[in-house]
């Protein structure tokens, strides 16, 4: 069969009823009368020599031959849309997901993107704060950012250090005036220990300032 005698119309007005099983919705999303649609799927199993639909008591059924069809144009359709889609896109829509940790994500990465956007406007940068690990899946972020005490590598991904961090403890002035005194590592126990999702970083300080392990308060 040549190209140029495929009944292009039809086969359209027969996928959208056919999604719908109704020549009504049909004619709905294609902004045409439901009378267009009948003719052109008539048309169209004129063409082909056989019934795509059983015509029942208000509705409409799939024949072996339609539901055979069916899947084929809902998946071509698909690609062509896909195909336009990419082709039509702008530049400036190209998406970087990237997933950050909360306390990066405000206290580095948020106050650098603006200058990003400067040298990259057609880069859109794709937040998604979550501290959780990433596996790089094919419907995860492209990028993530994480602190790292030991790890340098993980699966199905490249790794590079940004930077080193130092874990120091602060405290307010006013706090210090009103609580015990501190002389040594170690009377950080009598005050509570803030931290975000574990306290492995109090644990390292501790063991590097020489507080034996078992003094760690849990």
């Amino acid at each position: 069969m040549k190209r140029s005698r495929l009944p292009l119309m039809a086969l359209r007005s027969f996928e959208t009823a056919g999604r719908h099983k109704s020549f009504s919705r049909a004619a709905e999303e294609l902004y045409v009368s439901q009378a267009a649609i009948s003719r052109q799927i008539r048309e169209l199993e004129t063409f082909l020599g056989r019934p795509l639909f059983l015509r029942l008591h208000r509705r409409v059924e799939l024949t072996d031959a339609g539901h055979r069809l069916l899947g084929r144009l809902v998946r071509s359709f698909d690609d062509i849309h896909r195909v336009l889609s990419e082709l039509t896109a702008s530049p400036a829509q190209a998406v970087v997901r990237v997933s950050v940790e909360p306390s990066l994500a405000a206290v580095w990465l948020v106050p650098r993107l603006n200058r990003f956007r400067q040298l990259r406007p057609d880069i859109d940068v794709s937040l998604e704060v979550d501290p959780r690990p990433i596996e790089f899946r094919s419907d995860q972020p492209e990028l993530a950012l994480r602190f790292s005490a030991h790890a340098t590598s993980w699966p199905r991904s490249e790794a590079e250090r940004l930077a080193s961090t130092v874990d120091s403890p602060v405290l307010s002035p006013a706090l210090l005036a009103a609580g015990p005194p501190l002389e040594k590592p170690i009377d950080l126990r009598h005050y509570t220990l803030l931290h975000e999702e574990n306290r492995q970083g109090w644990a390292r300080w501790f063991q590097a300032a020489g507080v034996p392990a078992e003094a760690v308060p849990a």
